[in-house]
């Protein structure tokens, strides 16, 4: 992990169907933003972090060469701290809104997953690598900026002073956002999309509600790349000449420069 590329067909985020993960024989469902908002963003940003994380280039206390991102993350989730707690209780959250209808559970050695036929699969070291890369096409983890995603560093025997660095990191962000006034619920990432959209799109939230992840941020970045797109050939019809060439709003929208 580390260097995630896009696995995913972009027609089936478009679309959001599921997302076949045959190395477990099961489809990955796509949550809603309304489905998010019943576990919560941060929750979201937490659990997806950790399931991304490429532990590999952390290990330095002990000879870890010769465990996987998978084993190092379960060994790290069996701690019992209440930060890690929060950190497990994520996960779990995620991957029941990934497999609904399914039970899950954890063992040393893989995630089992037994759905409404009693069929078990699992998530384990021989394909959890490709999991997390679906994870990270499906929720646009690209896209979010350093300042919300809590660095965490959990693995083995230092779990407990990494968890504390986690929970130091935590109350900073809040009282920075306690000094600037801000609210938890006026933080939203998802919310501050669905008002942009509902208000400079006119759109309807109920609709937007239902989109996953990429839906939404897929439209909003094009919405933003149309309306600089109008507005510059306006300016240009009105004389303005000292102004950038727009971008083509048609192009992909996913890593491009946002500088106008």
């Amino acid at each position: 992990m580390g260097d995630f590329k896009q696995i995913v067909p972009q027609l089936m985020l478009d679309t959001k169907i599921q997302i076949p993960f045959p190395s477990a024989q099961i489809s990955i469902n796509q949550p809603s933003i309304e489905d998010i908002a019943f576990i919560g963003e941060d929750t979201l940003i937490i659990g997806c972090k950790a399931l991304t994380k490429d532990y590999s280039a952390i290990q330095d206390n002990f000879d870890e060469s010769k465990l996987t991102n998978f084993q190092i993350l379960m060994r790290m989730i069996s701690g019992k701290s209440e930060e890690i707690n929060k950190v497990k209780e994520s996960i779990e959250q995620i991957l029941f809104l990934l497999f609904p209808d399914c039970n899950i559970r954890f063992t040393p050695a893989s995630i089992i997953i037994q759905d409404d036929q009693k069929q078990v699969h699992m998530i384990d070291s021989n394909n959890f690598d490709i999991f997390a890369n679906i994870i990270y096409d499906m929720f646009c983890l690209g896209e979010f900026s350093q300042d919300i995603q809590d660095d965490y560093n959990p693995l083995g025997d230092r779990a407990r002073a990494i968890a504390d660095k986690f929970k130091k990191k935590r109350e900073l962000l809040a009282k920075m956002r306690e000094e600037r006034g801000e609210s938890e619920a006026s933080l939203s990432i998802f919310g501050r999309y669905l008002n942009i959209l509902a208000t400079g799109a006119s759109k309807d939230k109920n609709m937007l509600k239902k989109y996953s992840v990429y839906q939404l941020i897929e439209e909003f970045n094009r919405f933003n790349l149309k309306e600089t797109f109008d507005y510059t050939c306006q300016a240009r019809l009105a004389g303005a000449t000292k102004i950038k060439d727009p971008k083509d709003w048609t192009q992909n929208v996913f890593g491009i420069d946002s500088e106008n």
